[in-house]
């Protein structure tokens, strides 16, 4: 019996035989064109590309195989130069769908002129078409818009976190904490756990740590082997505090995959344990934001029931810690395309996301939307150029005091396919106040003390619960300014402590420590 490749290799040589006979290719030609079909149906044009360009070398003029390649190069991201000289040979051979795949070239090159002048063309070719009038028409507005936002820029800075940071191959999703003294990020480096590559010939996502030096970034260390699996992982949501990590794990199938969550504990981060049923479904759940307090999360699933594509989903904690079902955002948030949660203002009612879908620049840009007190979110507001570009804009982050954003992007100045970059704000985006102390033991020793942080507001509403750390005795959390709290420290075997704390907003203060002891019973 032939095997299912043999099958299919067989139908694509058939199917080109007209093509092959007119051109005379040799046996060794004709199996390369086949081996490339058969790689592209399965999506791995990495191997198609091969095979392609051993086709083209015997027929450069081939308007099919130059159209061929030039989609090859454009679905492996990043070769959109390279593919315009076949895809505009093509085009000019008459190969109309070639014009579809130029124009995203040129939208890629900020070239919206050109690019909405070949998707005019594409469309009004009266023969037959791969993608319908109305693509064509989303393609065209995005160009319009992409150009109106391009003309009217932003006042931002967008500097490159550089190459210690960065590196030639995709680093991107930065997370910080609450006084950016840690940077952990996804990266698909060299040197990845497992080694293993995908069908683009890039390495498996690996988790990676930076740590604030005298304001310097230290050189990125890959997080463990139990953190860092030998399949896809990535860092998708990080606590104010920076004890609890949300990681995307790919499934071992490789089809889709769930949310998991590890916390740092002493010294180092626990094994992730998977999320509850929830939240994780047997769909995929990527993507996912922690509100300050820690007890509202908002994250991303195909599961069915939603607008299309992914859809942003919200759960929050209830007492007995769980969390609880989840709620879909609505179609003021979701669209058919994907959207997926960046960071959730300490306020919870700015939500930050990123999208295919609202008015995009292309790709994903990233989008604020505010929800108001009976619960409507309002129209997403795209962040505006050179923030959101012509190419996949990825989860903003945004500093305490508001004055810088963290997010990646593909830029000229990157050293690879996505780099981290940060945002310096002409005016901070948020003024908060960043409180940190240590819980010791009164005494002479005044050593740390493994306890929790209870945070209350005059009205006794919980504004959240944090841990300190069992080595150090360390705590971190966010606060609103112009609120007066009643902040409680419990340990077991000591006597709990309640202090009550009031940061003026015109005081601008940004951060405040806040050292307490604990007698013993």
């Amino acid at each position: 019996m032939r095997s299912a490749k043999n099958i299919i290799l067989l139908f694509f040589l058939l199917s080109n035989v007209t093509l092959i006979a007119q051109v005379k290719y040799d046996k060794e030609t004709k199996n390369s064109l086949a081996e490339a079909d058969y790689y592209m149906e399965l999506g791995n044009y990495f191997k198609a590309l091969t095979e392609l360009r051993n086709v083209h070398e015997h027929d450069p003029e081939s308007a099919t195989i130059n159209f061929k390649i030039g989609k090859c190069l454009i679905e492996l991201k990043g070769d959109e130069k390279e593919a315009v000289e076949f895809l505009e040979h093509a085009a000019k051979e008459g190969h109309n769908e070639s014009n579809f795949y130029l124009a995203q070239c040129y939208h890629s090159e900020s070239r919206f002129d050109d690019c909405i002048s070949r998707l005019t063309q594409y469309k009004g070719f009266q023969g037959e078409k791969k993608y319908v009038d109305s693509i064509v028409n989303r393609k065209i507005r995005i160009a319009k818009y992409a150009k109106k936002l391009t003309d009217n820029p932003i006042d931002v800075e967008v500097l490159n976190m550089g190459e210690k940071v960065n590196s030639t191959h995709s680093d991107y999703a930065p997370l910080i904490n609450a006084d950016e003294s840690i940077l952990i990020f996804t990266s698909r480096r060299e040197g990845s756990t497992g080694g293993k590559v995908d069908y683009y010939g890039e390495f498996f996502e690996d988790i990676y740590i930076s740590r604030k030096e005298k304001e310097t970034w230290s050189v990125p260390e890959r997080l463990h082997m139990e953190v860092n699996s030998d399949l896809h992982d990535a860092a998708v949501g990080l606590s104010a505090d920076g004890n609890t990590l949300i990681i995307y794990r790919a499934n071992k199938n490789g089809q889709g995959g769930s949310l998991y969550e590890s916390d740092f504990v002493g010294a180092d981060w626990s094994s992730p344990l998977l999320l509850e049923k929830n939240i994780n479904s047997k769909y995929v759940e990527t993507g996912a934001s922690l509100s300050a307090d820690g007890n509202i999360m908002y994250f991303a699933s195909n599961r069915p029931g939603g607008y299309g594509g992914l859809d942003i989903y919200r759960v929050k904690k209830m007492d007995n810690g769980n969390w609880s079902v989840p709620y879909n955002l609505g179609s003021q948030i979701n669209t058919p395309y994907n959207e997926l949660p960046t960071f959730v203002d300490s306020d919870d009612h700015t939500l930050y996301f990123q999208s295919k879908g609202h008015n995009t620049m292309g790709g994903y840009d990233i989008f604020g939307s505010v929800i108001d007190d009976n619960g409507k979110w309002n129209i997403p507001e795209n962040l505006g150029y050179p923030i959101n570009t012509v190419n996949d804009d990825l989860h903003f982050e945004i500093s305490s005091d508001g004055e810088r954003g963290y997010y990646s992007t593909v830029s000229s100045s990157g050293r690879g396919d996505q780099d981290i970059f940060i945002i310096r704000m002409p005016y901070p985006f948020r003024l908060l106040t960043v409180v940190k102390g240590v819980l010791t033991s009164a005494g002479d020793n005044h050593s740390p003390i493994k306890g929790k942080v209870i945070v209350k507001d005059s009205e006794g509403a919980r504004h959240g619960e944090y841990k300190t750390n069992i080595l150090t005795g360390k705590y971190l959390m966010i606060l609103n300014p112009d609120v007066d709290y009643s902040i409680t420290f419990e340990a077991t075997g000591y006597v709990s402590k309640t202090v009550e704390q009031y940061y003026k907003k015109s005081d601008e203060v940004k951060s405040a420590v806040l050292n307490i002891e604990l007698e013993r019973e």
